[in-house]
This record gives C-alpha cells, sequence and structure tokens, in this order.
C-alpha cells in the first residue's frame, strides 16, 4: 500500500496484528499519520504482544496510543467535527479528544 501510495491518512487506526514485531513499520505509522490506535490483545497473551519496539513507533510519532490488554474496552464516539476516545480502564483521568482539522487545510 506504502509502494502503491495508496491514500492511507486516518485520525484513528486499530494497529495491524495485535502490534506484533512487523505490523507496524515506522513508514507505515508515519503514511496513515493517525492521531489515535488501539492495539487489541489480551492481558498476558502467550504471544507476548504488543512488541515493545511497535509501541515505542507509536509513541515516538505522538499517536495516542491504547491497548485492550490495559485500557479495556476502548469507545470511540465519532462525528465529522470531533472524536472522543474513552476506555473501559481510564489510565487517565480525562478522555482523549480530537478534533481534526477541516478537510481542506490537511495536507497529503
Amino acid at each position: 500500500m506504502i509502494e502503491n501510495r495508496a491514500e492511507l491518512r486516518s485520525t484513528i487506526l486499530k494497529a495491524p496484528h495485535h502490534g506484533s514485531a512487523t505490523s507496524s513499520t515506522a513508514a507505515f505509522i508515519a503514511a496513515v499519520h493517525p492521531e489515535a490506535a488501539v492495539i487489541s490483545d489480551g492481558y498476558l497473551n502467550n504471544f507476548h504482544f504488543p512488541a515493545d519496539a511497535v509501541v515505542q513507533r507509536y509513541l515516538e510519532a505522538g499517536v495516542h496510543l491504547m491497548r485492550t490488554d490495559l485500557d479495556g474496552a476502548v469507545m470511540v464516539d465519532a462525528t465529522p467535527a470531533r472524536m472522543t476516545i474513552q476506555t473501559f480502564r481510564a489510565r487517565s483521568a480525562d478522555p482523549i479528544r480530537i478534533v481534526p482539522p477541516p478537510p481542506a487545510a490537511r495536507h497529503y
């Protein structure tokens, strides 16, 4: 997809393959440029997902990262004008609020 220059931008991303070591390259994260991402994985899973390097890539890219093993259920309330993300096990007191720029202002 990246090589074909497909339009990958997204405000929120469900991280590929539970955050496995090869699931989210730096180039992929940069191409999608999400404000927030959710890694869906089980608590103490046998595969040790997500990979530490993948978590670090998202954090270094400035992405708000939620993990179902730590945060529990992730609830997203979205409209064209804004997005609010809350988790069942809130690791921070406040929900994440994202107001994406108007479509004309986005630089693709």
